[in-house]
């Protein structure tokens, strides 16, 4: 095999310069020639659209091929998701966060009294969207469900 491989590499040593260049050359547009004409995926294959929740993905038959769509859905009541902010407000039994996802401002209520959480400060949690009042979302926040170790 070695020897093989050797004269091979010799072979090619005594080509023209031309040749040399021009099958690499071959090569690589070959290859983008394929990935100019290759199929975009395919609706079955699984992306981000497939971790939607049943009902989101009997509502919109469109199968979305952006791995971020699924989070820049509208809030709706009864949906579990997770929502991000700059807080406005810590209240002692909520937090009004601004969220640039759903452009709205959004009440999380807690029973954990006040959190010793600022203003204008980053804030994340997965919550239920409890009702949709105007643009105002109104959501309880959910308990965490890491495994700690």
């Amino acid at each position: 095999m070695l020897h093989y491989l050797q004269n091979l590499a010799n072979r090619w040593q005594q080509l023209p310069m031309t040749a040399q260049i021009g099958v690499p050359v071959v090569i690589v547009l070959s290859m983008v020639f394929y990935l100019f004409i290759a199929e975009p995926p395919s609706a079955t294959q699984t992306g981000a659209a497939s971790t939607a929740l049943a009902s989101h993905a009997d509502a919109s038959h469109k199968v979305s091929g952006h791995r971020f769509d699924y989070w820049l859905q509208p809030a709706t009541p009864g949906q579990e998701r997770v929502v991000f902010g700059r807080i406005e407000e810590n209240y002692s039994d909520s937090i009004l966060i601004q969220s640039p996802v759903l452009r709205s401002p959004v009440l999380i209520r807690h029973k954990m009294g006040v959190l010793p959480l600022q203003k204008n400060q980053h804030f994340s949690a997965r919550v239920k969207v409890d009702t949709i009042v105007g643009n105002r979302i109104e959501s309880t926040l959910l308990p965490k469900t890491e495994n700690k170790k």
